[in-house]
Formats: structure tokens, sequence, C-alpha cells
């Protein structure tokens, strides 16, 4: 029974329970669950209390927590009288406007699985005159690199990151290749290794203290071949396919098969008014090129631009 919690024996009458060591944990986010970890509850029969096992009692409430709960209800029947004993806690709402969540409650919401009870595809975050909008929920794959990707709590152990978010506002304008070449495609390429680098330096603690590492798919690049690489990215760009439903042969069909359309997409034009690079490398009649990328032009049609010249980039990522 544990040398702490038995006391003087007396009478046998279940005058009721004490909380006699609290759960570790008593503070929410709504949607999560109660977690009764290191809690020990008492029956007390006046003259002595004694400690009672998990089994011997029910609590409530017992689904996802809102921000109308204040406490946990243990109950228990012990001798043919039932008692009670509430456990004060504290669960913190969740705004159904995206935007005016920290990142910290976005990150945490996500994590649980959560966000699509309080947030849409399409919804947006605007910090600091940028745009962040999602544009995918349970779309791309973690990596096995990513601290999460192991961990059965986060996102429903789906190894699917919660959210994809795309920079809707121009992070600049920028080269592919500072030599004129595709060969390694987005893999290899100055704007993977140097300046999408450089730019997340720049971005804010908050979010880069909570992007997750995720697998992205594409053509190796090069003339006359066929083959994909997989990088692991926490800030990349998107692929055509990723945007247009239909890739008009401008990808190797198998990296359009490796990246779907993002939902976002599937309802909203993918041009933002300039010239925009996606990682794709161009694809003529099934044969990748050696020296294009291709762009998304302030139309909306697709194109190609040696790697050496500059456009713009929106880049995404993932929590």
């Amino acid at each position: 029974m544990g040398d702490a919690y038995l006391c003087r024996r007396g009478g046998n009458t279940l005058r009721g329970l004490i909380v006699i060591v609290p759960p570790a944990k008593t503070s929410y986010y709504a949607g999560e669950y109660v977690d009764l970890t290191g809690m020990i509850i008492g029956a007390d029969f006046g003259t002595f209390t004694v400690p009672i096992s998990q089994t011997a009692y029910s609590y409530t409430p017992a689904g996802a927590l809102t921000a109308a709960d204040t406490a946990i209800t243990v109950t228990a029947e012990i001798g043919g009288r039932t008692k009670s004993v509430a456990i004060p806690i504290t669960v913190d709402s969740v705004n159904p406007d995206f935007g005016q969540n920290t990142w910290e409650t976005i990150a945490r919401v996500a994590a649980l699985g959560q966000a699509g009870n309080y947030w849409s595809v399409g919804d947006s975050k605007v910090v600091d005159g940028v745009t962040y909008t999602i544009i995918g929920m349970n779309h791309d794959s973690l990596s096995s690199t990513d601290a999460k990707y192991a961990d059965a709590s986060y996102n429903g152990n789906s190894q699917k990151a919660a959210l994809t978010i795309q920079i809707m506002t121009a992070s600049g304008a920028g080269i592919m290749n500072q030599n004129n070449t595709n060969v390694g495609g987005w893999d290899n390429c100055y704007m993977r290794k140097t300046a999408l680098p450089a730019y997340l330096s720049g971005m804010p603690s908050d979010i880069r203290s909570i992007m997750r590492t995720v697998d992205k798919i594409t053509s190796i690049g090069g003339t006359g071949t066929t083959g994909m690489t997989t990088s692991r990215d926490k800030l990349f760009l998107l692929a055509v396919s990723e945007m247009y439903s239909s890739t008009g042969g401008w990808v190797l069909p198998n990296e359009a098969t490796a990246n779907p359309q993002y939902a976002y997409y599937a309802d909203m034009p993918p041009y933002k008014n300039v010239h925009e690079w996606t990682r794709s490398p161009h694809n003529p009649d099934n044969c990748v090129d050696h020296d294009h990328f291709i762009v998304i032009n302030s139309s909306g049609n697709l194109g190609v631009y040696v790697t050496e010249t500059s456009a713009y980039y929106f880049p995404a990522f993932c929590i």
C-alpha cells in the first residue's frame, strides 16, 4: 500500500475520496485528453486513508477536453458508497481564426491531430506583413530523421506532417543554380542548398522551432534520366504536380505520381502574378533536359527558365 499513505485504522465507512498526489499534468489545450500519470487517489475512512488502484475508479471528462472543462472528476464505489473528488485543471482555448493563434498553439494542436477540428485549408496567418497559408493537412510524409517520426503521440502516429504551410508573400527572387544545369535536380541545386537555408535562418524563431522535416521526391534532372531522389527538407519549393492537377507532360510521370496536388490548389489558381520557380526539372517528351527548371508565369501558364535566370520563390514548410 505504500509506507506514506496508510494511516491509523479505525472505522470502515467510506467518507470520501482525497487526492494524495495530484496528476503531473493539469494544464491542457482544447482537444487534448486527460492524462492521470502520477496521480494517487485515496479512500478516506475518517481515521485512516487507503490509496486505491486506478482500476477502482472512473473519471470524467473521458473525451477530448474543451475550454469549458475546469476539473477532472474522479469517482469510486467502495463498500456500497459512491464518492467523488474534483481536481482543478485549466484548458486553453484554440481560436477558430487560424491567424489569431500563436505558432506554439498551432504546433500543439497539430501534434494532437486536432488541426482539422479548428481550421481549414486556405486559412491564413499574417505576421509582419508575411502571409502564411495552410495548403494541406496530413499531406506530407515525415522524414525518418524528424524527431516526431517515431513519436506515437504525434498526429495519431500517422507519420504525416499535420499541416503544410506556404509563404504566399514573395520571399525574394533568385536563381536555381549558379551554373546552367539541372543535373542533380532539386536535391542538389543552389536554391535548396544555399538560398533557402539563408532565408530559413532569417525566419522568426517561433516558426523555425516547430518545423518538421519531410521527404520531398523530385526528378534528378539531366538529359535522358528518369530517376527520382528524396530530399529531407524543412523548407522547400512546390513541385508542378503539387499545384496542377494535370502536368501536361512538363514533368516526369513518376515525379507527378509521387507528388499529389495539395488540397488548396484544387480550388485556387497556382499563379501569383509573378514568375515563380517550382522545384521540378523540365521534361520534354519524357526525357529530362539538362538546363531548365519549370516556372509558373504571371498568367498561370507553365514555362521553363534556364537555371541561372532569376525568378520569385514561395517556399513551404510543415508543422
